[in-house]
């Protein structure tokens, strides 16, 4: 996904820009996509953890490891993410089982694909919920004929209730909300689904892809080292060690 699109602008330019449906799409892919790395990356990783304890085990979560790496490269591909793992430099099954253990990257993929996947399931959801109910209001006038209903008083009407009609909207009881029955009420609740869509669902979109994109870029990508170009220096010229100390 191309992040550059994701720009807030002003309620009209951002419902004529690709913004919307680009952050859509980037959150419908990633429910479900998320579910399923979820399902794949809990069930190896506590197969793993679980049966790592004995040795019969370690290849387990050398695999879990392995899949869950790929996993978290997808993602990163989705965002056009560089790859943050160190390179392995032990021998040896267990040796290098355990340098990858220790890598930040993997804690980091686990993070992503298991620990945060409810609480990002919620904000997709939400989002991408309340976006589309927009068009659902908006595209009343063509189907809201087509919807058949039979109140508790044995009358019939086609429409769409918005509230509690037991006796319909014209019987008595405790009724309340509002009724498209007609071409007028389909009009209305158009344009409030409209209304919606330009002061709230775009931004609420928009919003909710950003910030997905940003926590897996802060997880997924690579971490930079505020004494990197410290520690080159003093690689090239061992001699700089006692003079910093001083």
């Amino acid at each position: 996904m191309n992040c550059g699109r994701l720009r807030f602008r002003g309620p009209i330019p951002l419902l004529f820009s690709p913004a919307p449906w680009t952050a859509f799409w980037y959150l419908f892919c990633s429910i479900f996509l998320g579910a399923l790395w979820f399902s794949i990356a809990f069930t190896l990783l506590a197969a793993g953890v679980t049966l790592g304890v004995l040795w019969l085990g370690l290849p387990v979560l050398a695999a879990a490891l392995a899949v869950t790496r790929g996993l978290a490269n997808v993602e990163r591909r989705r965002l056009r993410i560089d790859s943050a793992y160190r390179s392995l430099r032990s021998t040896g099954f267990r040796a290098r089982l355990a340098e990858r253990l220790r890598d930040p990257a993997t804690r980091r993929d686990t993070i992503l694909l298991v620990a945060l996947w409810p609480a990002l399931l919620v904000i997709d959801t939400v989002a991408t919920g309340f976006w589309l109910g927009c068009f659902e209001l908006m595209s009343l006038p063509i189907w809201y004929r087509y919807v058949p209903n039979t109140f508790d008083n044995g009358a019939k009407m086609h429409g769409v209730a918005f509230g509690n009609y037991p006796n319909g909207p014209y019987g008595g009881g405790n009724r309340w909300g509002f009724f498209v029955h007609d071409t007028r009420s389909a009009v209305i609740a158009a344009a409030v689904g409209l209304v919606l869509l330009v002061v709230a669902g775009n931004y609420l979109v928009v919003a909710a892809a950003r910030a997905h994109a940003a926590i897996t870029r802060a997880l997924l990508g690579r971490v930079l080292d505020p004494l990197a170009d410290a520690r080159r220096m003093l690689i090239a010229d061992p001699t700089l060690a006692p003079r910093a100390a001083q």
